[in-house]
């Protein structure tokens, strides 16, 4: 387990190096201005999960980047917050499997002896990887279960992300 353990931390750290170095968020940049409806933020925030996830190699990451990041976005769209919840666990927890470089990855092939791809690999079995992301976004599509807000929920959830950011940059300039 020592080596899926080194692969959890380096993901840690190297997340956290893009992230504090503003990366990360400039990284991102476009995908937030692409998303201006439910439907595009629910896929935006499934591409920037699965690309964190690829570049970091561990699906908590991933989560808590793209949660704090697709707030405001969810909520611009007058999404609830559990859609988003929803979106990171539909598609984080499921594509972990597909980083060999990733704690998930790492973990099969070391305890089951078996590859990821190739033609042993038990890439060819992970419908449900495929699946959730689609199912997700096909959920989107037909508005079923996105939590949607009222005007009055909505001008209430941005005060709140508007005042976590404030505090965030406080704290930062503290930092500096």
């Amino acid at each position: 387990m020592a080596n899926v353990v080194m692969i959890c931390y380096t993901g840690f750290a190297l997340t956290a190096i893009l992230i504090r170095c503003g990366i990360l968020d400039k990284a991102v940049e476009p995908l937030m201005n692409f998303a201006n409806t439910r439907v595009k933020a629910v896929f935006t925030a499934e591409i920037a999960i699965f690309v964190v996830h690829a570049i970091a190699g561990i699906s908590y990451l991933s989560s808590v980047f793209v949660g704090s990041a697709w707030k405001k976005c969810y909520v611009k769209n007058k999404c609830g917050l559990p859609a988003l919840s929803r979106t990171l666990e539909d598609v984080g927890t499921t594509v972990s499997c597909l980083f060999p470089w990733g704690q998930s990855g790492a973990f099969y092939m070391a305890t089951l002896g078996v590859s990821i791809y190739g033609a042993g690999g038990y890439f060819k079995y992970l419908t449900l990887s495929y699946l959730c992301p689609l199912i997700a976004l096909l959920l989107a599509v037909f508005n079923i279960g996105m939590f949607n807000l009222t005007d009055e929920q909505q001008a209430e959830e941005m005060r709140k992300i508007e005042e976590e950011e404030g505090e965030q940059k406080s704290l930062a300039e503290l930092d500096a």
